[in-house]
């Protein structure tokens, strides 16, 4: 007589965080022009106007495309006022930074009230503004920026608390509460100050991107940007009562110095 081994058998899937929306993106692939083309949903309404020296360079984070070179003195994207801010909210990019020295603004939509993130000296600086906390609001900075070399920074809010993340790192948090506040009908500005020419960044910048919620860790462009970067895990229950959970740890590349 034959022994035949039988087993009940279903899967479960962990799932990740729900996709977020991306209002805007600016991946500077075309490569040339002075339109900063937006991916992201708002779409052409929230295309961006690149001012001052236009350069873009193949010099990116993983290869491959391009990403805009910022002079540090005249150059930045002029972005138009498309949308409202709510109760969260995440700003990232990759940099490499020419130099640590003084402000540096990767994006302004600050006219008190407002958003400001930026490089601080070596640190990075998240500010907002929210109806808890309205006209200057808070500020974080925290971790530390290096020149020449790409980095991925990201500032999150999710209406409790702000945090910074660089190469996708928890590197600190402040807590805060209400929605975020718009500067009330100015543009924004990618590499200087939305109001004036001051507080220019000098140094390359690629995917730059702003959505309206709050990110995990494993969405952010640090991770996101690479094709199957992350952990993908599975618990399987076997008849008999055992249990198997599978876990598997995809490759994460480094990006490019």
């Amino acid at each position: 007589m034959k022994l035949r081994a039988l087993f009940a058998f279903s899967a479960t899937l962990i799932a990740g965080p729900a996709v977020a929306a991306t209002l805007l993106n600016y991946d500077f692939n075309t490569g040339a022009g002075a339109i900063a083309l937006n991916s992201g949903s708002l779409g052409a309404s929230a295309d961006g106007s690149i001012g001052g020296s236009i350069v873009y360079s193949v010099d990116t984070p993983f290869g491959g495309g391009y990403a805009l070179s910022l002079d540090g003195s005249s150059s930045f994207i002029q972005v138009p006022d498309a949308w409202d801010y709510a109760g969260q909210l995440t700003v990232e990019a990759w940099i490499k930074p020419a130099t640590t020295s003084g402000q540096q603004i990767l994006w302004d939509d600050y006219g008190n009230p407002g958003v400001v993130f930026a490089v601080n000296g070596s640190a990075v600086q998240y500010s907002l503004s929210t109806t808890a906390v309205p006209g200057l609001g808070e500020t974080l900075l925290a971790g530390t920026v290096s020149s020449g070399v790409w980095q991925h920074v990201a500032g999150v809010y999710n209406g409790s608390t702000m945090a910074i993340y660089r190469n996708g790192v928890l590197v600190g948090t402040q807590s805060l509460t209400g929605a975020v506040l718009d500067n009330g009908g100015f543009s924004g500005a990618v590499g200087r100050d939305n109001l004036s020419a001051a507080l220019f960044f000098g140094g390359l910048i690629d995917d730059f991107r702003i959505h309206d919620t709050a990110l995990a860790p494993e969405q952010l462009g640090y991770y996101a940007d690479v094709p199957e970067a992350g952990t993908a895990a599975a618990v399987v229950i076997l008849g008999g009562g055992l249990t198997l959970l599978a876990a598997r740890r995809i490759r994460s590349r480094l990006p490019r110095r």
